[in-house]
């Protein structure tokens, strides 16, 4: 039987920080902080935050001032952030991306570090993100990698990450901007991609 993607990343909770592991040094991390416009106090969402690679950079950058809603689909992604991150302000939800239920409020920037091609309904998320994103507030996907770099190593993998994708710059536009979101920044080269939006006032 096929697996969900919840299911294919539960089944590698256990073992997820030994088969990826990021040689980046720490001001790579902290550069996708500043470019997301985190800050202290700031109120963030993690999307897609698997066992946690981001947090300690969004900690840094909030505060004990600040929130980090922490939000997976993976329930066992989750037992291990949490058994790392025991903090007041890390508030870990499981939960589909395009329904963040738990997330409380309107807040200042959703990050989506290395997550946002495992989204099964990525129209949905964009929908959510919309919603919950203050005006001005700013939605970031990252991966220290570039688009087609990362599309090409996920057609090698098992079901169902093997149809999972990274959409080019004319469906990502269209998808933004049709829920009130616009480009402010895109980088898709020497091993990095990020786009950058912001919700319009």
């Amino acid at each position: 039987m096929m697996k969900t993607t919840r299911e294919y990343f539960n089944s590698y909770a256990d073992r997820w920080d030994e088969v990826n592991r990021y040689d980046e040094p720490p001001e790579e991390f902290r550069k996708l902080v500043d470019l997301a416009g985190a800050g202290l106090g700031s109120c963030i969402v993690d999307l897609g935050c698997g066992t946690g690679v981001f947090i300690p950079f969004l900690l840094d950058a909030v505060g004990g001032t600040g929130t980090i809603y922490a939000v997976d689909i993976a329930e066992k992604m989750l037992a291990r952030l949490k058994s790392r991150y025991d903090f007041k302000n890390v508030i870990p939800i499981a939960a589909q991306a395009g329904d963040m239920e738990g997330v409380g409020g309107k807040v200042d920037a959703i990050i989506c570090f290395s997550s946002f091609p495992h989204f099964d309904d990525k129209a949905a998320v964009i929908k959510k993100v919309a919603r919950i994103l203050r005006s001005g507030g700013r939605f970031l996907i990252a991966h220290f990698s570039t688009r087609e770099e990362i599309n090409e190593f996920h057609s090698r993998q098992d079901y169902p990450v093997c149809n999972h994708y990274l959409p080019d710059l004319g469906e990502m536009k269209a998808l933004l901007e049709g829920r009130g979101l616009s480009i402010i920044h895109y980088r898709n080269k020497d091993g990095r991609y990020e786009l950058l939006s912001s919700k319009r006032e």
